[in-house]
């Protein structure tokens, strides 16, 4: 099978297992909205806040740094990569249990969510990050099938006990929390497994660990500044109007997550054909990137557009309470799609190991969407969020794309003459 058709393919399959992962708590929404109150989506959002700041500090983004790294070592050396890539995300979670222990000892609640279940969040994370390396290995093998039947799965699992303990022992946003750490902890355990076998039990190599931590350690602030520009409309929602504002526009958000959901698709298929193209350095490789690029960057508009035609009837489900979220679905799913176009751009300075300029328009990002946010919030009400969201991702596109055209040669202008 030649590597266009083995791509399609994987695309293909990533794409299918994505979406019925996506539409499994889509479609589980009406229930949410019928048995949680705003104020519950709210502390769900800053549940999935948390998680997200954890989750970029385990491990050094191993699961990131697994995609790039794979093309350099044989098989052996490969897996005792992988196994030292275990070491220090199970290493690096044991500083974040000692803060939390601290914070348990200074406060009852941490930013309006009770400190005694950032044990639980630390424990979601963990096991996130388990399964993300475990996911990221199978998508470099090309071991699609494999990773949509595990990600199926998982959620399957997540939304059964969700639902379960919702109706008949925490209606409220508790018992979807604990329907989310079952499944995560029980598929974290089996992916330390599979991943101990494929380590072959080789750890701490300090050599590895030194190249794990290089090439991750700039990525922390690039995750930080990621969660700041994903969450930092809601917490500025809480702020400045309310929890139950941040609550709504959580229901909007999730409706927008479907442009995200097909992005993502896209591109755990690409990034490995990608740089294996970029490894071959052939200009008609080159070449075709860009077209694919330019033509991706359209689909991911045409994508927004049918979004926003589906929206009303898409509200029609899910109650009065919450119709008001309608209004964020078109700014969330802009965002979403300059987020697609700028992974297309990121991918460059991932391959040329360059993840100090990744951390750096990162945080800079995060800046200004703070700075946009608030200025957008004071201005036209919750709606600014959005507003504020979908600006700052697309000044991450375009800067990413100044960066990658001085950094790295391309057939940008579509030349063909080498």
């Amino acid at each position: 099978m030649s590597t266009e058709l083995k791509f399609i393919k994987e695309s293909t399959i990533y794409l299918v297992a994505n979406v019925i992962n996506a539409a499994i708590p889509f479609l589980l929404l009406p229930f949410l909205t019928n048995q949680l109150s705003p104020t519950d989506f709210g502390l769900l959002a800053l549940f999935q806040m948390l998680n997200s700041g954890l989750m970029s500090l385990i491990g050094f983004n191993f699961d990131a740094t697994i995609s790039r790294y794979y093309f350099d070592y044989d098989k052996k050396n490969f897996s005792t990569f992988i196994g030292n890539g275990l070491f220090v995300s199970l290493a690096s979670a044991l500083p974040l249990a000692i803060v939390i222990a601290l914070i348990n000892s200074i406060t009852d609640n941490f930013f309006e969510f009770p400190s005694n279940w950032l044990w639980f969040v630390l424990m979601f994370s963990l096991s996130s990050k388990i399964i993300e390396i475990q996911l990221s290995l199978w998508r470099v093998q090309s071991r699609a099938t494999a990773y949509g039947v595990f990600r199926i799965l998982r959620t399957f699992l997540e939304i059964g006990a969700s639902v379960l303990i919702i109706t008949l022992a925490a209606s409220n946003w508790k018992g979807r929390v604990i329907g989310q750490l079952i499944a995560a902890f029980l598929f974290g355990v089996l992916g330390f497994v599979y991943l101990f076998k494929v380590s072959r039990g080789v750890f701490a190599n300090k050599k590895t660990i030194r190249e794990i931590i290089i090439f991750g350690w700039p990525l922390i602030p690039h995750e930080l500044g990621a969660m700041v520009i994903v969450f930092s409309d809601r917490l500025m929602l809480m702020e400045m109007v309310g929890v139950d504002a941040a609550g709504i526009y959580s229901v909007g958000y999730q409706i927008g997550l479907v442009i995200g959901l097909l992005q993502n698709s896209f591109n755990q298929a690409w990034v490995p054909w990608f740089y294996k193209k970029l490894f071959d350095g052939k200009f008609e490789d080159k070449l075709s990137i860009v077209k694919i690029t330019y033509l991706y960057n359209l689909g991911m508009l045409v994508l927004v557009a049918g979004l926003i035609v589906s929206v009303p009837f898409i509200f029609h489900f899910l109650g009065r309470e919450f119709e008001e979220a309608s209004k964020f679905v078109l700014w969330i799913g802009l965002g979403f799609a300059f987020n697609g176009m700028y992974k297309m751009i990121v991918n460059y300075l991932f391959f040329l190991k360059k993840t100090y300029l990744v951390g750096a328009i990162t945080i800079t990002t995060a800046i200004i969407n703070i700075m946009l946010t608030f200025v957008f919030i004071k201005a036209f009400g919750a709606v600014g969020a959005a507003y504020g969201t979908a600006s700052a991702l697309f000044i991450q596109f375009i800067l990413t794309w100044i960066v990658v055209i001085k950094t790295y040669e391309m057939p940008w202008l579509l030349n063909y003459r080498h």
